[in-house]
């Protein structure tokens, strides 16, 4: 199996916080994710 690696990134007045679910079920199934918040958008 492959190993990704995901930046997750929120759209416009969201955080990092909403990939939340997302983010566990790639890491579950072996990928990296990386959810990030912009400055100012969080």
């Amino acid at each position: 199996m492959h190993m990704y690696n995901y930046v997750l990134i929120p759209g416009a007045w969201l955080g990092g916080w909403v990939w939340e679910n997302v983010y566990r079920i790639l890491e579950k199934s072996g990928h990296n994710a990386y959810p990030i918040t912009l400055t100012c958008m969080g």
